[in-house]
């Protein structure tokens, strides 16, 4: 099964082949503003703006990796952590702050990704070293 890690939580998805990756999710719920106001929440007449959820996703694959050995498990958790500050720059790109103004805007994006897909990441190793 693929094993996905997202904002609330981690489901796998059944594919008809062996698939070892972790995905990890990159998410922000925004405030989506087409004009924007500095410090503002409420957009003309009083209307508040529309919230939504924005993500964008990386694959980790550890496919090349024996997890019962701990350099390969540290491997995966570097790989995680590099495709979760990618996925968080890529995030920034797509939804820039002036118009998708984040309702948690001290929020670590990549620690967040990074720690959501880590759950399933970690629960990969323990399967693997049970073995």
């Amino acid at each position: 099964p693929v094993l996905l890690a997202g904002a609330a939580a981690a489901q796998p998805i059944e594919s008809a082949g062996l698939n070892e990756t972790v995905v990890v999710t990159a998410p922000s719920v925004v405030f989506h503003d087409t004009k924007p106001r500095i410090g503002s929440r409420v957009s003309g007449g009083g209307m508040l703006r529309p919230i939504e959820v924005v993500s964008v996703n990386r694959s980790v694959s550890f496919a090349d990796l024996d997890l019962t050995k701990d350099a390969d498990a540290a491997t995966l958790g570097k790989r995680v952590n590099d495709a979760a500050a990618d996925a968080c720059r890529l995030l920034d790109r797509r939804y820039p702050k002036k118009i998708y103004i984040p309702v948690s805007p001290n929020e670590d994006c990549a620690a967040k990704a990074a720690g959501n897909a880590m759950n399933i990441a970690n629960q990969v190793i323990a399967a693997a070293k049970q073995k």
